[in-house]
């Protein structure tokens, strides 16, 4: 006779067990999706939008930089020389910072925003030489860096682009392209269901929509196909603090919960399965907040 374990049978129990593994699924390696031979997966958009954001911080470590020019690449989106293809890109970043469809356009986000960058023009870079004080912008030193600040002592790349985390990257991925007033917008469940693709593309528009997610955080990765459970950081935004936080004391590992959730939520979408979908939605928003909570710890 068996031994029992609890009541049960060590014989039934390990048949289970096994049973359960043979259910449990493996982990994807990959975000790489196909239809018919050709990747479904795109998202130009953002690693555009992501590269644009990286010039702006750089112009807001120089002296020579003007108000008008950091409103133009902000706002409008050219004026870039890192690579002239952004300007033809029909993108910017302004346009995309707290907009998601789930609470919609935050103006005074926006102008806050906007206010630093005049700052930045204004007094920063007309006392970039000059020593800073109480309430005076200038530069700042000790034995470890030189830095240059506004009059509240603050470096206003730094606000401005950590800023830009939350109100940019992390608005468009949790509060936009994975939620549902943009996953299931119009008719976009549906015609995912019924392997309907966007006009002129090998995408479905919810796969689509999960894609460009993706693409505000691993945009800027040289393969994106690769297994990106430990990103490379790349970029000035949230990928760099993933990365961070994910080799950090406050959340170890967290980038890999992070990827997995978003190979295995695109692989529901592909198979129709928007519980799974919406499961693996709430992991990333969750755990992309936690980085964020992270950096301030």
């Amino acid at each position: 006779m068996a031994k029992t374990v609890g009541g049960i049978s060590a014989l039934v129990a390990a048949a289970a067990a096994a049973c359960l593994m043979a259910a449990a699924p493996s982990a994807l390696a990959a975000y790489d999706f196909q239809r018919d031979g050709a990747s479904s997966v795109s998202f130009g958009g953002q690693t555009a939008r992501l590269q644009m954001a990286d010039e702006i911080y750089d112009d807001m470590n120089s002296p020579d930089s003007t108000k008008e020019l950091l409103m133009q690449k902000f706002n409008d989106g050219t004026g870039f020389t890192s690579d002239p293809s952004l300007d033809e890109s029909g993108k910017n970043v302004g346009g995309k910072t707290a907009s998601g469809c789930l609470y919609g356009e935050n103006e005074e986000a926006i102008q806050r925003l906007n206010a630093m960058i005049e700052d930045y023009a204004d007094n920063v870079v007309p006392n970039w030489e000059a020593e800073a004080a109480d309430g005076s912008p200038g530069v700042l030193s000790d034995d470890a860096r030189t830095i240059n600040v506004n009059a509240k002592g603050w470096e206003v790349d730094q606000t401005f682009q950590k800023a830009l985390i939350g109100a940019f990257t992390l608005d468009q991925i949790a509060n936009n392209y994975l939620d549902a007033c943009k996953l299931d917008s119009g008719t976009k469940t549906d015609d995912n269901t019924n392997g309907v693709t966007s006009e002129g593309d090998n995408y479905t528009d919810m796969e689509h929509a999960w894609d460009e997610a993706f693409g505000y955080l691993y945009g800027q990765e040289a393969d994106p196909t690769a297994d990106l459970s430990t990103p490379s950081g790349d970029g000035t935004l949230l990928n760099k603090y993933l990365k961070k936080v994910s080799e950090g004391d406050v959340a170890p590992g967290i980038a890999k919960d992070v990827y997995e959730a978003f190979v295995a939520g695109r692989q529901a979408i592909v198979d129709g399965d928007y519980a799974t979908r919406d499961a693996q939605a709430k992991i990333i928003k969750v755990d992309l907040s936690k980085v964020i909570g992270a950096m301030v710890v």
